[in-house]
C-alpha cells in the first residue's frame, strides 16, 4: 500500500507535472510539495479538494480509500450510492426536524451515533441501527424505509431519495 506522499508523487508524474508546476497551481512552495511527497508533512486540509481536482482524482483516491461500488448492486438506471440522500423528518413535542444527509457523508464521518442521539432525544421512539440502514441501502433498498408514529404525536420518517 502506498503512502499519501507516494500517491501524490505518482499522480503528479502521471500528469507529466513537476513539483514546481503543482506548487504554483496550489499557491504553495515547491518545497512544500516535496515534503508532502516524502511524507514529512501533509497539505493543509483546505488544499485537498484542489489537489484532487488538479490531479484528476477523488479525495478518496488521494487518501488511498477503496470503497465498494454500490452501483454494481443497483440497476444501471438507478442512482448511485454517491448521489443517494437519506431524508429524515422528525416531529416531537411541537418541534419539526428535517435532515437531508448525503449517504457518503453519513458513512464517512461515522456520524450515525450523533444522529441517533439527536433523533431519539426527547422522543418515545426506539433507537435505530443506522449501520443496518446503510447496509440495506448499499444492497439497493430505496424509498420509505421507516415510518414510525407514537401515541403522543411524535413521528420519524426515514426515506432514501
Amino acid at each position: 500500500m502506498s503512502t499519501f506522499g507516494e500517491r501524490i508523487a505518482e499522480l503528479r508524474k502521471s500528469k507529466n507535472m513537476t513539483q514546481e508546476t503543482l506548487s504554483r497551481k496550489l499557491n504553495v512552495t515547491a518545497q512544500a510539495v516535496s515534503k508532502w511527497e516524502r511524507d514529512e508533512s501533509m497539505p493543509d486540509v483546505s488544499l485537498i479538494p484542489c489537489l484532487a481536482e488538479i490531479l484528476d482524482v477523488t479525495t478518496d483516491t488521494l487518501f488511498g480509500i477503496e470503497k465498494k461500488s454500490v452501483v454494481e448492486y443497483r440497476g444501471t438506471n438507478e442512482k448511485s450510492f454517491e448521489k443517494t440522500v437519506l431524508k429524515i423528518n422528525m416531529k416531537s413535542g411541537g418541534d419539526n426536524i428535517k435532515l437531508n444527509i448525503p449517504l457518503p457523508l453519513l458513512k464517512t464521518m461515522n456520524a450515525t451515533e450523533g444522529i441517533t442521539n439527536l433523533l431519539n432525544n426527547g422522543t418515545h421512539i426506539p433507537p435505530f441501527g443506522f449501520d443496518t440502514l446503510i447496509q440495506m441501502i448499499e444492497c439497493g433498498a430505496d424509498g420509505k424505509l421507516i415510518d414510525i408514529n407514537d401515541d403522543d404525536g411524535s413521528s420519524i420518517v426515514i426515506e432514501v431519495v
